[in-house]
């Protein structure tokens, strides 16, 4: 029989046998966990990270984007990095490194530097996108992987430049492009209102497109035209007052005003008539009342060296110098009664008369840069300014293609230039341009003259005796022929207004036909 003593006994051996085992246990578990497992290495923590934006100024290197990383890693961690939108342009707006970024271990904070381009364009703020991705190592993204980057515009809103607040020109002039121009470009299209006022009447003294001017994006500078017409009557200055306004803020002060004086019509000269007429004959004794003999220039100024009976000249040469009265050739001739300057012309040239045996090869060292203004040659009247030919362009006549210098039926010459700007025809566009292109006496702003500014260089008394009306002295190889104005026809829109230099006669001639010219340009009286 078994005793309690007994049992008690064997417990008590069994518990001692048990905690032996425990502990040899305990210890390949210690083991174990140094080991990290069962492999003898640390066991790896992940990394998250979590990404901030950083706003930048153009022109700067900001930082851009700040990446933190908690705990740091003890692997190396790769990131790819790109651009998801945004209103900027990568490469124009901005550059940044994209692509793999790899982080080492023990980091626990990256700068990712966003370069923003100074483009001196107005632009606004703009932002970009970017994306942020785990491709290596034990690591995670934190939050959104995409954040937003402002960039801050550090140019200005465009304003309005004028050239000048005040310009005057003759109602002669032609054309007249005004200038205006933005401070700095900009990304936008703007557009500038443009209200016109003043004293001068819309389509009676002037033409322009109304409404507004566009500036599209990228662009600084535009031009306004505005077409000055001439006209027969006798007037005071005018204005034309162009006021400019922007709902888009470039203005400076909300409006700016340029103002155009047409100034009043030039004196022109008398008629240099200071005989009087009896109905069949001219006599220098007073033949009857109002007379023209009687009244004007003609009769208080003497005939003088330096014109007749009022006419007052000056010789130029071919810079624009005043010459002597004296100078045994000259290019120009000022009026110095209305300042306007007048081109002068060359001997005759008739090049399809030279012999067969010399041909135009023998021939082309005598044409020399100005023998395109030989006196004998004739012209049709031509102008692609549609708006001020009375409704006809007119006749551009030949072109001038196969024969070096000359058209095929020999009346103009042109000086044949390697680096021409513009085809050569037989019209007085083409002769124009040629003037300007040389800069005749100094001057590009040749033109033809309008119809009161050709007869106002006709003296009549000579044209009574001689059956020439521009004086010899200061005008030699003058065509006794008609020679065309600018001032075209209102009624026959093929016609033009020209004066017949033998007769003194204001005529009409068909733009078509071949007449003498004689261009002005804007001077200044003494």
């Amino acid at each position: 029989m078994i005793t309690r003593k007994a049992l008690a006994v064997a417990g008590i051996t069994a518990l001692l046998a048990g905690c032996g085992l425990d502990k040899e246990d305990d210890s390949s578990i210690d083991r174990a966990s140094s080991s990290g497992g069962g492999d003898g290495t640390t066991p790896i923590q992940q990394s998250s990270v979590s990404l901030r934006s950083e706003n930048v100024s153009e022109g700067s290197a900001g930082n851009g984007i700040s990446l933190t990383l908690s705990p740091a890693p003890s692997k190396a961690v790769t990131l790819n990095i790109s651009v998801e939108g945004g209103t900027a342009v990568e490469g124009e707006d901005f550059t940044l490194q994209t692509g793999a970024l790899e982080i080492a271990p023990g980091t626990r904070s990256v700068k990712v530097p966003l370069n923003v381009i100074d483009d001196n364009i107005f632009e606004g703020d703009e932002e970009v996108q970017v994306q942020v991705r785990v491709t290596g190592g034990d690591s995670s993204i934190s939050g959104p992987n995409k954040v937003s980057v402002l960039i801050r515009d550090n140019d200005s809103r465009p304003t309005l430049n004028l050239p000048s607040d005040l310009r005057t020109a003759a109602e002669t002039v032609g054309s007249i492009d005004i200038p205006i121009s933005l401070s700095n470009p900009s990304s936008v299209d703007h557009t500038i209102d443009v209200a016109v006022s003043g004293t001068a009447t819309k389509d009676l003294d002037y033409v322009m497109t109304d409404g507004s001017v566009l500036f599209k994006a990228g662009e600084t500078t535009a031009q306004i035209r505005v077409d000055i017409l001439t006209d027969r009557l006798v007037e005071g200055g005018e204005t034309i007052l162009l006021d400019f306004s922007s709902s888009e803020g470039i203005v400076p002060e909300g409006r700016l005003r340029y103002s155009l004086i047409i100034s009043a019509q030039a004196q022109l000269n008398d008629t240099g008539m200071r005989l009087f007429g009896d109905g069949g004959t001219l006599t220098d004794t007073q033949a009857g009342p109002m007379q023209d003999a009687n009244y004007g220039r003609d009769l208080s100024e003497p005939e003088n060296a330096d014109g007749r009976l009022g006419f007052k000249f000056s010789k130029l040469d071919g810079n624009g110098n005043t010459l002597s009265l004296s100078a045994p050739s000259w290019r120009c001739v000022r009026d110095n009664t209305t300042g306007l300057i007048w081109e002068t012309k060359k001997e005759d040239v008739n090049l399809l008369n030279l012999g067969e045996s010399e041909g135009l090869e023998s021939a082309e060292p005598s044409i020399e840069i100005e023998n395109y203004r030989a006196a004998n040659y004739g012209y049709t009247w031509y102008s692609s300014e549609v708006n001020n030919t009375g409704g006809s362009s007119g006749s551009p006549n030949d072109r001038i293609r196969d024969i070096p210098h000359i058209d095929t039926e020999g009346y103009c010459a042109y000086k044949e230039e390697p680096e021409r700007r513009h085809p050569l025809f037989c019209n007085t566009e083409t002769y124009i341009k040629e003037v300007n292109w040389y800069g005749l006496c100094g001057s590009k702003q040749w033109r033809l003259p309008a119809i009161e500014e050709m007869r106002s260089l006709v003296d009549y008394q000579l044209v009574e005796l001689v059956g020439n009306g521009l004086d010899p002295r200061f005008f030699p190889r003058n065509k006794i022929e008609t020679y065309y104005s600018s001032t075209p026809s209102a009624e026959f829109d093929a016609s033009a207004w020209c004066v017949d230099l033998e007769s003194g006669e204001v005529r009409l001639c068909h733009k078509g036909f071949l007449n003498k010219v004689r261009l002005v340009a804007e001077g200044q009286g003494e």
